[in-house]
């Protein structure tokens, strides 16, 4: 880390190919769409190497470079998707993934599809990367009581989905 801090780009390369792989797991749960999720992971990691001098805590390089990653999904999603519908969404899932639980398989993608971004990203930063309320306000610069609301609807509408998936089945 202090390498790369020092100007060292193949330092810095390994903590990329260190991060990459869950930073485009989680900014493609939250766009719902690869190619949106590459194209912000590597954003996100041209932002950090243009601004690692300003990384007061090098320990904590995984969580600035989260907090980049999803200043980026919103300001992409704000530019390049303003108007998707559901129907888009889905459409747009031609990667998927699924979870397997007591012998049945549980499309979460699908699931994911049916929030907001906001929703998605509270919901994701919470149950999968384990942050707190309080760390995700501070993170996306967004009021606590926005985050709860946002991990209280998306979590509902997820156990709903995945009620009806089971119902359909």
């Amino acid at each position: 880390m202090l390498l790369a801090m020092a100007g060292d780009s193949r330092a810095f390369a390994r903590l990329v190919a260190a991060c990459q792989p869950w930073l485009l797991r989680l900014l493609w749960r939250i766009l719902g769409d690869i190619h949106a999720a590459e194209d912000a992971a590597q954003l996100s990691f041209v932002k950090a190497w243009s601004n690692l001098h300003r990384l007061e805590r090098p320990e904590r390089f995984r969580s600035w470079l989260r907090a980049i990653a999803v200043r980026n999904a919103f300001d992409a999603r704000r530019k390049y998707m303003p108007a998707a519908s559901l129907d888009d969404l889905e459409d747009a899932a031609d990667t998927r993934f699924t979870v397997e639980r007591q012998d049945q398989q549980v499309d979460l993608a699908q699931a994911l599809s049916r929030l907001s971004v906001a929703q998605r990203a509270c919901v994701l930063l919470s149950q999968a990367e384990g942050l707190t309320h309080p760390e995700i306000a501070e993170l996306l610069g967004a009021p606590i009581g926005t985050v709860k609301s946002h991990v209280a609807r998306g979590l509902a509408i997820l156990r709903q989905s995945l009620a009806d998936w089971r119902t359909h089945r």
